[in-house]
This record gives C-alpha cells, sequence and structure tokens, in this order.
C-alpha cells in the first residue's frame, strides 16, 4: 500500500490517491470495502474526504482529500522518548 499526491485534472484540487495491490490483499479485501464504504458515509469537516476509488490494472485506487499534515498514524504517533514506565 503506498499514498501519492496528484492534481484532480477537472477541479484543479490536489488529492491524495492511497493505491493498494489487489493480488497481495485478497484477505483483506472486506476491510477495504468496509473502509471505503465508511469513508463515503461521512460528511464533516472534520473528516478526510473521499471521492471515489477505481481499479487500475491489479491496483485499487482510492482517491481522497489531501491533507498536508501526512497520515493520521504520523499525528498522533508518540516518540519512545515521551513515553515512561509505571
Amino acid at each position: 500500500m503506498s499514498t501519492m499526491r496528484r492534481i484532480d485534472q477537472e477541479s484543479g484540487q490536489e488529492v491524495a490517491i492511497k493505491t493498494v495491490d489487489l493480488e497481495d490483499a485478497r484477505d483483506g479485501l472486506d476491510d477495504l470495502q468496509q473502509e471505503i464504504a465508511l469513508m463515503a458515509s461521512f460528511d464533516s469537516p472534520y473528516v478526510t474526504r473521499y471521492f471515489g476509488s477505481f481499479v487500475v490494472d491489479r491496483e485499487l485506487w482510492i482517491v481522497m482529500e489531501y491533507m498536508a499534515g501526512g497520515s493520521v498514524y504520523d499525528l498522533v504517533r508518540v516518540p519512545r522518548s515521551m513515553l515512561r514506565s509505571c
């Protein structure tokens, strides 16, 4: 799985495209379908907007709003140096 940043040619808007190799993701296809359905159901300024998805060769491309801050995982990840033992 990888993510790339592109410009939508119709709107001129920056978008993020998450690509998933369908051959490698066979076991997780149900999870992917649920993720897409969940993203498509949200309409909130606090949730990344989903624009659509399609298949290119053997990859699923998921097109969503581009967020300049990086992935949520990167934003909420806590460095080990900040953790302390209890």
